[in-house]
């Protein structure tokens, strides 16, 4: 929205401070925040001047690869429609999925990490990004190989009476 004197200049946005578990704090934009729905629906239920979150569940450098996700998707859906009044959306929506592809590629632990922080922050699309990864690592393994990509513990007890 542009100011109603000088179209020209955007009104400061709002943001909100994202505090990581480790006590770092984010600053970020309320349209980015308010991707997760936990921080969505704490953000209804507060004081309007209460605008820091406290995330005790999400470790900074996860929250940063959070944050960097969901900025991507705040501006890539503006961009989309702006875009699909000109019929093409399809080529902005298939560099959101390539980026996406390129983002979830990271190692076994990040990607627990951020699967963790994404079911615990209730952003559905990081979520599902998420697990579509682990899905399509284990997918052809055998559980021994599984066991040793995310370094499980074989703790299967076999019992010596089940033969009988």
């Amino acid at each position: 929205m542009k100011d109603s004197f000088n179209p020209s200049i955007e009104p400061p946005k709002k943001t909100v401070t994202l505090v990581s578990s480790d006590g770092y704090d984010f600053e970020v934009e309320e349209e980015v925040a308010l991707e997760s729905q936990v921080i969505k629906d704490g953000f209804e239920d507060k004081a309007v001047d209460d605008r820091e979150y406290l995330l005790f569940n999400v470790h900074s450098d996860t929250l940063e690869l959070i944050i960097k996700y969901c900025e991507k998707h705040v501006s890539s859906r503006k961009s989309i429609s702006a875009a699909a009044a000109s019929s093409s959306s399809s080529n902005g929506e298939e560099a959101l999925k390539e980026w996406d592809e390129h983002f979830i590629s990271v190692d076994t632990n990040t990607l627990y990490d951020i699967l963790m922080a994404a079911d615990y922050l209730n952003i559905k699309s990081l979520l599902d990004l998420a697990i579509q990864k682990v899905a399509d690592t284990i997918h052809g393994r055998s559980p021994e190989q599984i066991r040793k990509k995310f370094n499980i513990e074989n703790d299967s007890i076999i019992d010596p009476w089940a033969s009988e």
